[in-house]
């Protein structure tokens, strides 16, 4: 009954919910392996309601809030589809049309949600893969582009300038931030909470997930996994032309190529036990100097959590 499965999750139970791409239905299986039918008629269609008469179309990508509600990425009906604990199914954006359009609920429309995640707010991030960017969408159904340009490729920066290749799977952290499998660049990919995007590294995946504490991110690609380490350093914006940030160090290099003003820059050290901020101001006079304001910098390192 569970064939065709496309996507899975627990809830902190330990309960999975599965979907079938093939039946159009969710199941759930619960702690001692008993498998029971949790939402669709298996009906193939578009029909809201009681989970018993919900129907689906293409249900695949899934994931789960705190509170238990279930979002369903549906390839079939091009919308994010939620199920409450009590069964009833709704729609909580997307409105069938292959368009990328921002709006609120049905307004709103994506073009091929093929990932989805949901952070500690209730936020809920989707990969619209064929459109080469991540979208986002508020707990009242407020869809905007959370990052990506929408052109095909590999750049870093910030969130709304980067580029993709066909993003898939997608996972996020106790902090916000997102991590994700960069299909097409072979690439994991990292969008901090305060939006900007990073390469972790190289890698063939179909998706990504994390561990329970946070600090290790799982790369899955049918029977392989992989794993990367998460503790680190984050940085909150672009430093200035020519100097580079080392999120395994927190070190800052480089060579400034252009002059720029005095800017705060605001480092996090973070591993599972928590996190540590400190700032830094840069000032680039000339392409030739950087002056480095940092008066009595100290912040804790990942190892100190330990």
């Amino acid at each position: 009954v569970t064939d065709g499965a496309a996507g899975m999750v627990a809830d902190v139970a330990g309960n999975l919910y599965l979907t079938s791409g093939i039946h159009d239905q969710i199941w759930k299986i619960d702690v001692s392996g008993h498998k029971t039918l949790y939402a669709g008629s298996g009906t193939r269609g578009y029909a809201d309601g009681p989970a018993n008469v919900a129907q689906f179309n293409g249900p695949g990508t899934i994931a789960i809030d705190k509170d238990g509600n279930l979002y369903i990425g549906e390839g079939g009906n091009l919308r994010i589809r939620k199920i409450t604990p009590d069964g009833t199914v709704t729609t909580l954006a997307g409105n069938g049309k292959q368009i990328v359009v921002n709006g609120t609920g049905d307004n709103a429309s994506f073009f091929s949600p093929r990932g989805i995640v949901v952070d500690d707010s209730g936020n809920v991030y989707v990969a619209d893969t064929y459109a080469d960017v991540i979208r986002k969408i508020t707990p009242p159904g407020e869809v905007t582009t959370y990052a990506g340009t929408g052109a095909q490729g590999s750049e870093d920066g910030v969130a709304l300038s980067a580029t993709f290749y066909n993003p898939i799977g997608l996972a996020c952290d106790a902090y916000g931030n997102i991590y994700l499998m960069d299909g097409a660049n072979n690439k994991v990919r990292k969008i901090s909470s305060s939006g900007i995007v990073s390469t972790l590294g190289d890698a063939t995946a179909s998706t990504v997930a994390l561990s329970e504490d946070g600090t290790t991110l799982f790369r899955i690609l049918r029977e392989n996994v992989a794993t990367i380490g998460l503790s680190g350093y984050s940085i909150d914006k672009l430093l200035p032309p020519g100097l580079k940030f080392d999120t395994k160090t927190g070190y800052i290099s480089g060579a400034p190529t252009a002059a720029s003003s005095a800017t705060d820059y605001h480092i996090t050290a973070y591993n599972a036990g928590g996190s540590s901020t400190a700032t830094v101001s840069i000032a680039v006079q000339n392409e030739d100097d950087a002056e480095i304001f940092a008066p009595q910098i100290s912040y804790v390192t990942p190892q100190n959590y330990i």
